[in-house]
């Protein structure tokens, strides 16, 4: 129905804004359309990335539970949706489901080994769970899963930030300093993107790596820097 799919298209123009107030069009429009078509699968599945999404904003569980609903509905109803295993991918593993997590995320990879997303979510996965018990070697995998992911989309400026960070979590400053300077330079190109390439902070997470280095008033610097332009800034 071309009432539905118009809604949905309009969804997903907003969505890839990826601003607070955008998100929350794309959210309206999409539901819009599943009241139209209850069965109409991509717009679950869109629904549920954007109230996975708002989760980081708003750190309320009932997102992640809400958005886990609306991407298990897509998946019954149309299993070879693509984006449906990455997102499931992050969302299992922020619920401590690893199991179902790492099958998503090789659904996911298997189904588009080059989707830049695929391999940020199965890193994310991997960092995620030795906090929850699992095997830690897993954090070498998920910094690797992460490379990946700036291989295939160098702007993806995500992708260096929580390597880097997980780098200096693991004592290794040195590769830190190098992935949080990447995300850094990126964030200075002029750039267009979507989940990958929106991000802020690489400055702060800096500071704290030089303070690892011993080196304070770089550290005040970075910090600063950052004080002064993240009130302009919007992400989700």
């Amino acid at each position: 129905r071309l009432d539905v799919y118009e809604r949905y298209a309009r969804g997903r123009q907003a969505m890839a804004e990826f601003t607070p107030a955008a998100m929350q069009e794309a959210i309206a429009l999409f539901r819009e359309a599943i009241a139209l078509d209850e069965r109409f699968a991509p717009a679950h599945a869109a629904l549920g990335s954007c109230i996975m999404f708002r989760h980081i904003g708003s750190g309320d569980p009932a997102d992640l539970v809400q958005a886990l609903g609306h991407l298990e509905r897509a998946a019954a109803l149309d299993p070879d949706l693509p984006e449906v295993p990455v997102r499931l991918t992050y969302l299992y593993g922020r619920l401590n489901r690893f199991p179902e997590a790492r099958i998503a995320a090789d659904r996911a990879i298997a189904a588009e080994p080059d989707n830049d997303e695929a391999w940020y979510f199965r890193g994310v996965m991997r960092l995620i769970a030795p906090g929850a018990g699992e095997p830690l070697e897993q954090w070498t995998e998920g910094v690797a899963d992460l490379i990946r992911t700036l291989e295939l989309t160098p702007d993806a400026q995500a992708a260096a930030m929580v390597a880097g960070w997980a780098c200096r979590l693991r004592g290794d400053v040195t590769a830190a300093d190098d992935l949080l300077g990447y995300a850094a330079a990126v964030d200075r190109r002029a750039h267009m993107g979507f989940v990958l390439t929106h991000w802020v902070g690489a400055g702060a997470l800096r500071a704290l790596v030089r303070l690892d280095q011993g080196r304070p008033g770089e550290a005040r610097t970075l910090a600063q820097d950052d004080i002064t332009t993240l009130p302009s800034r919007e992400h989700m």
